[in-house]
């Protein structure tokens, strides 16, 4: 009986590995042609299990799955028998197929190339994720090659449609008294914004009296999240998704854990980030990225509230904030 649940096994993740590599025309992402992430299709006996990596769910199959400094750790999980784990250190083959035997407890991988001259998509998805029950092969286009987009238009320079140089009484003006929260002398909360997202319920603009707004920052909603903090990095990875279609990639991301083996265990990824140990964010500069005028700064940040709640910030940057920034800190130090 365990020879042949095994060799069920084993055939599924062949069949999942095939089912990628020999599709007609693959088109795999830059990253997996570099040798830096797996293209990963998963499939479980009986049909229905939950997918997670490093704790995140993975809601739809197949995905690409980035190498890290250390082997990624995958979880199966099916309502009525045990859980499984096995590690996974992507990016040395372009493809690999996981069959996943709940019955008998076994997890088996098959790792492939695709063919030598598969084409590199234009574009790279980012951790997605994904389906147990969906067909690897009929897939492998939407993972690879997502929709092109418009590399010729310049996005716009005003998130949120807030417009740098603003002065503060033509904002409160636009928007309104009574979306102000609060009004201090450089900061100001609104509870809203000329284009204002859904998402986010507070947006931070800082003024200088002489060249008016100069930053924008927008606070997301709560988000409910469990111990290992997986739907707030859920929430994170779609942000962070929208904002590399508008800015392209991030000039540096920012994804670990500095305490010891127990604390960066992921049942313990919201208690890190609270205590700062952990950190998840990424950042496009001017210096390095093709921002739009006037922009100079962008970032993208996951903040833990307590253990079970968190929030997403953004923040745009002008330019001439840094010199405000400056100029106040050395007012500030003249009293030394």
């Amino acid at each position: 009986m365990l020879k042949t649940a095994g060799r069920l096994c084993a055939l599924l993740v062949i069949v999942s590995a095939l089912g990628i590599a020999q599709a007609p025309t693959p088109k795999f992402p830059p990253e997996v042609m570099d040798r830096k992430a797996s293209v990963v299709a998963v499939t479980t006996i009986p049909a229905g299990g939950t997918v997670k990596v490093d704790g995140v769910v993975i809601p739809t199959m197949p995905f690409m799955l980035l190498k890290k400094d250390k082997p990624r750790v995958m979880r199966f999980e099916l309502a009525g028998y045990k859980t499984l784990e096995k590690q996974l250190d992507p990016g040395a083959h372009y493809v690999v197929g996981v069959g996943v035997d709940f019955i008998n407890h076994q997890v088996a991988f098959v790792e492939r190339d695709g063919p030598s001259n598969a084409p590199a998509s234009p574009a790279a998805p980012s951790e997605a994720s994904a389906s147990t029950d969906a067909s690897p092969s009929a897939k492998v286009e939407e993972v690879s090659a997502p929709a092109a987009q418009n590399t010729t238009a310049k996005p716009a320079a005003n998130p949120f449609g807030f417009e740098a140089g603003m002065k503060k009484e033509q904002l409160i003006a636009k928007l309104g008294k009574s979306a102000v929260t609060k009004d201090g002398p450089i900061n100001v909360v609104f509870n809203t914004a000329p284009s204002p997202h859904p998402d986010f319920e507070s947006y931070v603009v800082a003024f200088s009296p002489e060249k008016g707004l100069l930053k924008v920052t927008a606070l997301s909603r709560d988000i409910e999240t469990s111990d290992d903090g997986s739907e707030l990095r859920q929430k994170f990875a779609f942000f962070l998704d929208a904002l590399k279609g508008k800015y392209g990639k991030a000039d540096k991301d920012f994804d670990f854990c500095k305490g010891n083996d127990v604390e960066c265990r992921s049942e313990y990824y919201m208690m890190t980030l609270k205590e700062k140990n952990r950190y998840l964010n990424s950042f496009w500069s001017k210096s390095k990225s093709s921002l739009p005028q006037p922009l100079s700064t962008v970032a993208i940040e996951a903040v833990a509230m307590s253990l079970n709640k968190g929030y997403i910030q953004l923040s745009y940057e002008f330019e001439g904030w840094n010199e405000f920034v400056d100029e106040i800190n050395k007012k500030r130090n003249s009293t030394f």
